[in-house]
């Protein structure tokens, strides 16, 4: 299909393959470097001269690996480019020209003066670039959460979707999620990448990136009219206590709270160096449970609508794997590792690899190795309990058959967490019943949990909503 006037058609292929090689190649670069130096150097025969080879063939081989991983990290802007699916407020701008402007670190600065000069005209298309090329530019700032603005924009996308919005509404809400951390260029690297809590001064200056994200996203706010709200408030809270104005309920954009759900949602769910990611029901339960204070309940209501295998392939595979408790400490590990010495680990295993044929030196002993244990445990059959919303009004009772949109034989199923401002029970089949306080109008929720016949349990939430009613007044 041809590519329509004004807009990016998301090319997740090319986008993956960009990616591999902006991994691999410096690894082959290295590892050529390494191999014509094994090639080139005399075979030692002393340990002495084991230990130099060794340690020139290492530091050549990371200073090799160095140098190419600057250079393919270049390749890095174009990647997220070539994922994205937009459609242009005018006419589209070339991808590789966006990604040359974000691809270098020293124009950083540049892009900013830029960025804050470009509402003086009316360019959408230059403005649009600009934009884009400081969102690309966002990654390599903020390396801890590489993806997090694509993630945001398809979950805010999957809300609007699920509100009703049309195409061109649904189109600006994409816009502005995706760029909702963009003011986060302007927090200096060392408060954005500071491994500990942030101090009170830190964190004054933090809290000022909604505002500064609006101020670099002028050119595009008459564009988005009412969604630039995700750029400036999506930190606000539906109670009033967020920040940067303190501003509550429909005072706040709705694209501000649809975007701070998707952005809180992918935070629980990521793998970050400092954090283990949590499992997607546990998220969604506690989007459940901040509905009304944190969190507008109709979006939050609308985000449960949504099947968790849509939200899982936004997630991707790396939080896919994350849900296994092996892999979560492995990917943990790994994040960290990466952030702080992967290339000089990189480079001394491509060291290893080439250079181990090459030498010559004094025998080992073999030490007896383990025997491997004769039987591995199998796995329970997994269980997915997906979760519920109801609506009833003030003083009535509801009951909903929780099992109804799960796919599993049950064995037993309980409540494991009751709702705050009423009671609930289970009944025969399945059924579940939950009556409200006396008087009480607002959001609730409980969990429950089911087990199948195979072993395997999971949780889920049921998110309540109770209408208030005007009850007639009293005669006397």
């Amino acid at each position: 299909m041809a590519r329509q006037a004004g807009s990016w058609e998301g090319k997740p292929v090319r986008a993956f393959l960009i990616r591999a090689a902006a991994f691999v190649l410096p690894l082959v670069f290295a590892i050529v470097v390494a191999w014509q130096l094994t090639r080139i150097l005399p075979t030692p025969t002393t340990w002495p001269g084991v230990i130099f080879w060794w340690l020139l063939v290492m530091a050549s081989s990371t200073m090799a690996l160095r140098i190419a991983d600057r250079f393919a990290k270049r390749l890095m802007p174009l990647a997220v480019l070539m994922k994205l699916s937009l459609v242009f407020p005018d006419k589209a701008p070339n991808r590789f020209g966006v990604s040359l402007k974000s691809g270098n670190a020293h124009t950083l600065e540049e892009l900013l003066d830029k960025a804050s000069r470009a509402g003086t005209h009316d360019d959408l298309t230059e403005a649009a670039e600009t934009i884009l090329a400081l969102g690309a530019a966002l990654n390599a700032h903020d390396p801890r959460t590489r993806g997090h603005g694509d993630r945001v924009r398809a979950y805010a996308d999957m809300l609007g979707e699920e509100m009703g919005y049309t195409d061109e509404e649904r189109n600006k809400l994409k816009w502005a999620a995706m760029l909702h951390d963009i003011g986060k260029l302007r927090v200096p690297a060392e408060i954005i990448n500071s491994p500990g809590k942030l101090t009170d001064d830190q964190w004054t200056i933090m809290r000022n990136h909604p505002d500064w994200g609006m101020e670099l996203a002028a050119p595009l706010l008459p564009w988005l009219g009412e969604f630039a709200a995700a750029i400036g408030q999506h930190h606000e809270r539906f109670d009033g206590n967020g920040y940067p104005n303190g501003v509550a309920g429909e005072e706040i954009g709705l694209a501000a709270r649809i975007t701070s759900v998707a952005d809180t949602y992918d935070v629980m769910t990521s793998v970050r160096s400092y954090k283990e990611a949590r499992p997607a029901s546990e998220a969604r339960e506690e989007l459940a449970r901040c509905a009304g204070s944190q969190f507008d309940p109709v979006v939050v209501r609308a985000f449960l609508n949504i099947s968790l295998g849509r939200q899982r392939w936004v997630a991707g595979p790396l939080s896919w794997l994350a849900q296994v408790p092996f892999f979560q400490s492995a990917l943990q590990g790994a994040t960290t590792l990466a952030q702080n010495a992967a290339v000089a680990a990189q480079a001394g295993l491509t060291a290893t690899a080439v250079g181990a044929t090459a030498v010559v030196a004094p025998a080992l002993i073999d030490s007896p190795r383990p025997t491997p244990p004769s039987q591995v445990a199998l796995p329970a059959i997994v269980v997915e309990a997906n979760d519920d919303v109801i609506t009833l009004s003030e003083d009535a009772s509801e009951t909903v058959f929780v099992l109804g949109n799960d796919d599993v034989e049950v064995a037993s199923l309980r409540i494991v967490s009751g709702p705050e401002h009423g009671t609930a029970s289970i009944g025969p089949g399945g059924l579940l019943t939950y009556t409200p306080d006396p008087g009480f109008s607002g959001t609730d929720s409980l969990v429950y949990e089911v087990c199948g016949i195979g072993g395997g349990c999971d949780t889920a939430v049921l998110a309540i909503t109770v209408s208030a009613v005007n009850d007639p007044p009293g005669l006397g």
